[in-house]
Order: C-alpha cells, then structure tokens, then sequence
C-alpha cells in the first residue's frame, strides 16, 4: 500500500509539474463510454470501503442515449452514453472524486450517477457522499494545489494535489467541476459536467 502511495505521489507531482510549467497533459482523445468507465472505477474501490460503508451506481441517461436518438437509433441501452475523451484520463479524474469519498465517509452510502442533459449536449456525473462535509472556507478555493481540510477529517489529509488534478482534466475536455455541501449537514456531491458526443458533432458540423 505504502508503495502505491508513494508511486501515486510521484505521478500526481509529475501531472502537476506539467501543468504548471504550460506543458498540457497527454490526452488521446477517442468516442468512449462514460458509463462503463464509472463501473470500472465503482468495482475497483469496492474493495477499499470500510465496515458499514456501501458505494451505488445511477447509471442512465435521459429520452435515449446521447445522440442515439437523434440519429434515429433503435438502440436505447443507457450503458452506451458516449463522451469524446481520453479514457485513461477522465478515468484518472472520475476515480480521485470516487476515492475521496470512500476515504472521508465513515458510514452510510456513496452514490455515484450519471444523466444526460434534455439537449443531448452534456453528461453529468455526480458522486455524493454521506461523509463530513467540505469546511466552508475552502469550497472557493477547493480545486487549488494543497486544499485538503475537511470537516471533523483534520487528520485524513492526502497530498492536496488529485483534485487540482481532476479539475486541470475535466478543462482540458471542455468541461466543468464544482461541489457542494449536501442538505442537512451530511456529506457532499461532486458534480462532472462534460460535453457529449452529440455536442461534439454540433459543433464540428458533423
């Protein structure tokens, strides 16, 4: 585990050594499955997650499946919900939201969901958590390098560095990120917005 650590750090130094010097990330852009890329990352962590703590999936999609519909497809499977990005690297983002909220949630549930919008342009992905909460004073600053406090978790800090990571990422698709305390003082929901396929070829004229 220790090694992993330490390997993980070193990966997440380089991401940002790259970042910051305006070298972009490698991104090999390519028409993947959202939703297949969540159930990977869920059935991954499962195994990580504490006594008294359960992780769910929401997989769907809204009237069809990305541009499915709109090309007259009869195939309505929600599982196929299409992003144009790089695999390894929306993986990489999606697992630190999903990783942080198995480590600062102590008990109860992780629900992770997906939905494409009414206009078929955007994805959304949501992670919520029935954790601690998000101090209120770093939410503005909470994908900046080194933001690790968390409500009653002082002492469950991780390098600060994965979420400023995801955020780098989630840009470099177009996209966007932002979270919030959930209702009720329990935990927190991350929400991933990216652009769909369908909004991909709205725009290429295609």
């Amino acid at each position: 585990m220790e090694a992993y650590r330490l390997q993980q750090l070193t990966s997440d130094l380089l991401d940002v050594s790259r970042i910051e010097s305006g070298i972009s990330l490698t991104y090999a852009m390519e028409t993947v499955r959202i939703n297949e890329i969540i159930l990977d990352v869920v059935n991954g962590v499962k195994v990580s997650l504490k006594d008294g703590v359960s992780i769910e999936t929401k997989i769907g999609g809204r009237n069809g499946v990305g541009c499915m519909e709109a090309n007259n497809s009869n195939n309505s499977d929600n599982n196929d919900i299409e992003i144009y990005a790089d695999k390894s690297r929306i993986s990489q983002a999606i697992s630190n939201i999903v990783v942080n909220a198995v480590k600062f949630t102590a008990r109860g549930t992780i629900i992770v969901e997906t939905n494409v919008s009414e206009d078929k342009e955007s994805v959304e992905v949501k992670v919520r958590d029935s954790g601690s909460g998000i101090a209120e004073d770093i939410l503005p600053n909470l994908f900046d390098k080194f933001v690790t406090k968390t409500l009653g978790n002082e002492n469950k800090r991780g390098t600060g560095l994965g979420l400023y990571i995801t955020k780098a990422i989630i840009d470099a698709h177009k996209g966007k990120i932002f979270a919030y305390n959930n209702k009720g003082g329990v935990g927190a929901t991350f929400t991933i917005v990216i652009p769909s396929v369908c909004a991909a070829d709205i725009r290429s004229g295609a």
